[in-house]
Order: structure tokens, then sequence, then C-alpha cells
């Protein structure tokens, strides 16, 4: 199911707010654009970082 929603957030070029836990357990919310989706994963343009990052 979730894997449906990011493909259409893909096809209609849609922004996506997510919670990013970093390795040291802080969290953010960030906002993206989903750019590939391979098998399990997806590659996606963050704003806040400004590069595009696996997922």
């Amino acid at each position: 199911m979730m894997k449906e929603q990011l493909i259409k957030a893909m096809q209609r070029n849609q922004f996506l707010n997510m919670m990013y836990m970093a390795k040291d357990g802080t969290m953010s919310q960030r906002r993206i654009k989903i750019i590939k989706i391979v098998s399990n994963s997806f590659q996606a343009y963050c704003f806040k970082r400004q590069a595009s990052a696996h997922l």
C-alpha cells in the first residue's frame, strides 16, 4: 500500500513530508520529492539537505 502511494506521488511530481530518524536517534521532519523507486527502496531529493538520498 505504501509503495503505491509513493508511486502516485512520483508520477504526480508531488512533495511529501516525512519523519526522519538520524543514526544518533534525533528526529526531524523532511520535505522530499521521489526520484526513483526500485524494489523495496526509493531515491528522493531532500529539500532540507538539498541532496538526493536512497531510502
